[in-house]
């Protein structure tokens, strides 16, 4: 059974999960959702206005933040010695439970936070009170690669996704913070080696070679590639996991 999979088991798993998403997210998207009317009353109590531009980065940072904290949110105790049983009891394939976490974690959750955010933003920018400068229709201001970047902020979301998932799986607590905080340790190690081996240059001098038109879609390749590996470790995580 636990390689198997059942659509209407998977349905259960998805109706179950969702009340967890509920009951220990509900409360953090909308502390979320409401951050952004923080400097909207600063602006409008001191008379200026927000550009969009800042707004943006607001909006992505909030989004950043909700992201990573979700899977530690929802699924924290999936891997406790005694509070992770009832994970472990679900009636459920292990791909299953696994393919739950990917739904809320990885779409919905993102989705529902960047449309949270941009809502309350419009919101607030059609009052009239113009502390915030218009409503954001196209951040990027790219029309013409509008597809690829949608791609992009995919996989990137799935990357946030799948790394913090991950870092659910693998430690007890504090999960989020010792994910980012061993992320931070990581590249950092990477980059200082490389630049004692004195090849961080010739790392980059790399992509020189590559096509312009083809480097965003490479990059975009490669960052797949790393969040299918990262979601598979989840999911091995989730099967080997011992209560």
């Amino acid at each position: 059974m636990n390689n198997s999979f059942d659509f209407k088991r998977f349905g259960k798993v998805l109706r179950k999960d969702l009340s967890s998403v509920v009951s220990n997210f509900g409360i953090s998207f909308l502390v979320f959702c409401c951050i952004p009317t923080v400097p909207w009353l600063t602006a409008l109590v001191f008379g200026n206005e927000i550009e969009q531009s800042v707004r943006v980065f607001m909006i992505i940072l909030l989004w950043a933040i909700a992201t990573m904290s979700a899977a530690s949110r929802i699924y924290g105790k999936a891997n406790l010695p005694r509070e992770g049983v009832s994970f472990a009891m679900l009636p459920a394939t292990n791909l299953e439970k696994f393919f739950s976490m990917v739904f809320y974690c990885a779409i919905v959750i993102p989705v529902a936070m960047a449309l949270g955010l941009w809502i309350v933003d419009s919101f607030l920018a059609i009052l009239p009170f113009r502390a915030f400068n218009g409503i954001i229709s196209n951040p990027f201001a790219d029309e013409e690669h509008l597809g690829s970047l949608i791609i992009f902020i995919i996989v990137n979301s799935w990357l946030f996704s799948a790394l913090f998932m991950l870092g659910n799986m693998i430690f007890k607590r504090r999960k989020a913070g010792k994910t980012f905080g061993w992320l931070m340790l990581i590249a950092f190690t990477i980059i200082t080696t490389m630049q004692i081996l004195d090849i961080y240059d010739g790392f980059w001098n790399i992509f020189d070679s590559i096509p312009e038109s083809f480097l965003p879609w490479f990059y975009i390749i490669v960052v797949f590639i790393v969040d299918c590996v990262l979601f598979y470790l989840t999911y091995r995580r989730i099967k080997n996991q011992k209560y």
